[in-house]
């Protein structure tokens, strides 16, 4: 089990990035993926990469967006503020029940 919220909840999304200490952001990504109940939750990789092989292998293991993160902090927060206003607001994922 990756990730279980003591009140039971469940993310709406995950933020990941790809360089990470321990363990990288795609086998974070395989974790989430394969896990029942977590797997539909969207993943959107911010990273500094804006490689085309990141982004493609990145796709490949289900990310649901690739976002190359700004180095200027106002543009950092502005895209932050875009992606949590797209995934929760715009964005209409299927219903469950």
């Amino acid at each position: 089990m990756l990730f279980r919220s003591d009140a039971g909840q469940l993310p709406d999304l995950i933020l990941l990035d790809l360089k990470m200490p321990q363990m990288d952001g795609i086998a974070i990504l395989d974790a989430i993926r394969a896990e029942r109940g977590l797997d539909g939750i969207p993943v959107v990789m911010l990273t500094t990469s804006g490689e085309n092989c990141d982004i493609r292998e990145s796709y490949a293991h289900g990310a649901s967006a690739y976002v190359v993160k700004p180095m200027d902090f106002k543009q950092f927060r502005e895209a932050l503020r875009t992606i949590q206003a797209f995934w929760t607001a715009l964005n209409r994922p299927p219903r469950t029940n």
